[in-house]
């Protein structure tokens, strides 16, 4: 055995005599920044404090921050579902009178957790602490939630959003002076978002993260409603119709994202009011002249293919879902609501009818076919006489074109008799 080999045995045999493992030694040789990190990726604090124990440095860092860390994994705790807002509420009420940055720390935390997963069981949380704690304690921590909203336009997650525009809710509602904050602070936080939503649709809403969307998306779509009716309003000036085509573009984003939501997944939602949703994304289309297609193809109006154009691929994707909802109302017998959600076709701007025509017609038909015929038939017979001008402008143009032919051969014909006359004439 080489002398190498000897000196990792004897450092081996030195560290189990003091209790540490060759890997735990090697945790304790990373950075101050990375074992505070590691701290705050723990999901649960049974984990949280056997890392902890690793080793004396890593207990020296863990105390410097213990309640960072101890409320950072009780936060994902509740995310995961381990712990219910019960839990919370009465752990908050323990430690409100003789710990109370504790209790706020907790309160936060909680608050946060919970937006993860559902909006509802935040107002049940908020319900919960209202009738266990005093008035004056309440108020402490309902004012705490102010703090929510500097932190949360660092953060690009559907659960730190919806918390924050649900702590400026709960201060509007349910405390004076928080009323005076929220009326400050909600605009601008709207704003920020607004400015970021495109980052966050990019990513995507990922499985348990769709109430939190709803709630944020549909606040953004209020905003940017707002902010295009107040552009309107203003002086034709290029600046403010460049601001109302953006929060129209906006909008549109917005509704296309809340359209393709797993609804099954929201239980405070109902799937039936999506199609008002897609005939608002079609008014959008010539909220501003010449429109959003022409204005993606420079100014230019024209009939694009989906797989060519991407505003005319999402229209066609909106307008397959539009079908969907159409065919689960008729088959539900929801008539009313599904005669509203086949006039939504008839909203259609003209460059989009190639490709909802043939969608259109065949809920048209499932309606009719069910209920009778309820229907404005002008857009059907313009659809119909518009395809018969077609085809007799074909026929006509044929015709013509045979007559032509015919015209042109005969007098072809009777040109070669001429000259053939003439030069038996002059052999003669």
């Amino acid at each position: 055995m080489c002398d190498n080999d000897q000196a990792d045995l004897k450092a081996v045999v030195k560290r189990r005599r003091l209790g540490e493992s060759p890997i735990r030694d090697n945790l304790s040789l990373l950075p101050a920044e990375l074992k505070s990190q590691l701290f705050f990726e723990i999901s649960d604090r049974e984990t949280l404090l056997n890392l902890s124990l690793v080793s004396k440095v890593f207990r020296a860092v863990f105390d410097g921050r213990k309640k960072e860390f101890f409320f950072s994994a009780y936060a994902k705790e509740f995310r995961n579902g381990e712990l219910t807002y019960e839990d919370a509420a009465t752990a908050i009420t323990k430690y409100i009178k003789g710990e109370p940055k504790a209790a706020l720390m907790l309160f936060e935390a909680t608050w946060k957790g919970l937006f993860y997963i559902s909006k509802e069981e935040a107002k049940l949380f908020e319900k919960v602490l209202r009738r266990k704690l005093a008035t004056q304690d309440y108020d402490t921590l309902l004012l705490s939630l102010y703090n929510i909203y500097d932190q949360s336009i660092l953060e690009t997650s559907w659960g730190a959003w919806a918390g924050a525009l649900g702590a400026a809710e709960h201060l509007r509602n349910h405390s004076d002076k928080g009323e005076i904050l929220s009326i400050r602070m909600e605009p601008w936080i709207l704003r920020q978002f607004a400015s970021r939503q495109q980052e966050l649709i990019g990513r995507g809403v990922l499985q348990l993260q769709e109430e939190p969307a709803i709630s944020v998306l549909m606040e953004l779509r209020r905003y940017h409603e707002i902010q295009r009716r107040r552009e309107e309003e203003r002086h034709l000036e290029w600046k403010h119709l460049e601001r109302k085509k953006k929060h129209i573009n906006n909008q549109a984003e917005v509704l296309k994202t809340i359209v393709h939501l797993d609804f099954k997944a929201i239980r405070y939602y109902d799937r039936v009011d999506m199609f008002r949703l897609i005939a608002d994304f079609m008014v959008l289309e010539n909220q501003v002249s010449p429109g959003r297609h022409a204005d993606f193809h420079g100014g230019v109006q024209r009939i694009c293919d989906p797989s060519t154009c991407r505003h005319t691929a999402d229209a066609d994707d909106l307008f397959r879902v539009l079908e969907e909802i159409c065919t689960e109302l008729i088959l539900k017998n929801d008539d009313d609501n599904a005669y509203c959600a086949i006039s939504v076709f008839e909203r259609m701007p003209p460059y989009y009818k190639h490709i909802a025509k043939e969608r259109h017609r065949r809920v048209r038909r499932m309606f009719i076919v069910r209920w009778g015929d309820l229907f404005d038939e002008s857009d059907e017979s313009e659809d119909e006489s518009n395809d018969k001008s077609k085809d007799e402008s074909k026929d006509e143009s044929k015709d013509e074109s045979k007559d032509e032919s015919k015209d042109e051969s005969k007098d072809e014909s009777d040109a070669w008799t001429t000259r053939t006359s003439e030069n038996e004439y002059a052999d003669l």
